[in-house]
């Protein structure tokens, strides 16, 4: 998860729309503490495991609960009785309003089935931050929504198998909830812009802007190829589930490894690119071979680098440990009461490691020690943030801690600002791997070379080798 931490960050204001940011309103963490918040009754969809196949099972996967399934039966008796209890289907129509927040609400169900360790305060924190980013399509008239479409898509999100949810317009519900007019290689703001099955893949160009080139990224819409399909162009990209196979004459979109099976010529399904966020599966390289394993998640006794669960850390005594979570306590290796500079730096970088949810949960000081701490929730625009005992270095994305100075990280209470537009000026970040970057949405502070050979940092837009997640 340490090495996956910046990716995640940037892609949570990706989304289908580059310039599409959470909304801070969404995730603050003002109020009433959101771990109090409950996940609406009808995305509490929990599939069957023994469910019959069904169309919207994603491709090569065991299919799971049938969409009327998750539908609740209706007793005459008891409508008759309680006009109140009329049962409401989960699976029905959603008007495009409520698009975004049943995106939220069917992502937390996936989240909190396929990853039992979270609490429902950070799968919501989890969900509901990557829904926000998924704007773009739902506030762009041009586009036509399906609202039974975007009911069914719900369910099959909720549905989905926790090995391949890693492109959403990919779960065949989902795709059907926009339709795309955009062409291949015609340019997209998002996967929903293009047509079936197509893409937006990214693609960087050069335009003129304050003293020189700055680069700014393009989408274009390109195919996403089903199984069995051709995949030798290289903007060609497999379904989830499936990778291009050149060991033929040409490439051909075949089905990952599965667990158990070999992985050492074929990636294993379930891996980093299939999967939106915790990916439950690894290849495991031995000298008898490679095999696909599900990651640890208690005390396996062997795990080694990467093998664990995003949620899990390996021990010195190769054990998984499950991190700490929102609201739990947390400790650091660094336990003195006034810190010098390099034990400051320290302490920052280990402190949005410690918890968890990394970059959604920070370890702040509530001891008498700085080694004393407790996972809470990085602040939100307006919000209170800092150096020092009870504060966060870094605000939710979409906002920076201004005043911090980098060069003596001096305690100091401080306030969450809006991020920068692309191609302001902006100022590096030298202190929580990237977390406090002055830019906005899917953009970082970059050096940019200027016509007379100096150069000069600028908010730049971030590119995708394989499109948007969206």
């Amino acid at each position: 998860m340490r090495r996956e931490l910046l990716a995640l960050v940037i892609l949570f204001g990706a989304g289908c729309s580059s310039s599409s940011t959470p909304d801070a309103s969404v995730l603050d963490s003002s109020g009433p503490p959101i771990a109090d918040a409950a996940i609406r009754p009808d995305a509490a969809v929990v599939p069957n495991e023994d469910a019959t196949p069904r169309p919207d099972a994603l491709p090569g996967q065991d299919a799971t609960a049938d969409d009327d399934a998750a539908t609740t039966p209706n007793d005459d008796a008891a409508v008759a009785n309680n006009p109140d209890a009329m049962p409401i289907d989960p699976c029905g129509p959603v008007p495009r309003a409520q698009g975004v927040d049943r995106l939220g609400t069917a992502l937390t169900a996936w989240l909190a089935r396929c990853n039992p360790e979270l609490s429902v305060a950070e799968a919501t924190l989890l969900a509901t931050g990557y829904a926000a980013t998924q704007r773009g399509p739902f506030d762009d008239l041009a586009l036509t929504y399906d609202p039974t479409a975007g009911g069914r898509c719900g369910c099959a999100i909720e549905a989905a198998p926790c090995d391949t949810l890693g492109m959403i317009k990919a779960v065949p519900s989902c795709e059907r909830v926009f339709v795309g007019t955009a062409t291949i290689g015609d340019l997209c703001n998002g996967d929903y812009f293009c047509g079936e099955n197509q893409y937006c893949g990214q693609g960087r160009v050069e335009v003129s802007g304050g003293g020189g080139p700055l680069p700014i990224c393009v989408g274009f819409c390109l195919p996403l190829i089903e199984p069995g399909g051709d995949c030798s162009d290289s903007n060609a990209r497999c379904t989830p589930g499936y990778y291009c196979d050149f060991t033929q004459q040409a490439g051909i979109c075949e089905p990952k490894a599965l667990l158990g099976e070999d992985c050492s010529e074929s990636p294993c399904v379930g891996d980093r690119e299939d999967v939106l966020i915790f990916p439950p599966n690894y290849c495991r390289f031995t000298k008898s071979g490679a095999t696909c394993e599900a990651r640890g998640r208690g005390p396996s006794g062997d795990c080694i680098f990467e093998s664990c669960h995003d949620l899990y850390t390996c021990q010195q005594d190769s054990t998984c440990t499950l991190d700490p979570g929102l609201g739990q306590a947390c400790t650091l290796s660094i336990d003195v009461v006034t810190p010098d500079f390099d034990q400051r730096q320290q302490l920052i970088l280990d402190s949005f490691r410690a918890c968890r949810v990394d970059h959604l949960s920070y370890c702040t000081q509530t001891g008498t020690t700085t080694g004393d701490g407790t996972c809470v929730v990085p602040p939100a625009t307006g919000q209170a943030c800092g150096i020092g005992a009870g504060l966060v270095p870094y605000c939710l994305h979409g906002s920076y801690c201004d005043g911090i100075d980098s060069q003596t990280l001096a305690d100091i209470t401080a306030v969450c600002s809006p991020g920068l537009t692309v191609t302001s000026t902006c100022t590096f970040d030298f202190i929580s791997g990237g977390l406090n970057d002055q830019c906005a949405g899917n953009s970082y502070c970059t050096a940019i070379p200027t016509p007379k050979g100096a150069f000069e940092t600028r908010c730049v837009e971030m590119c995708f080798a394989n499109g948007s997640r969206t």
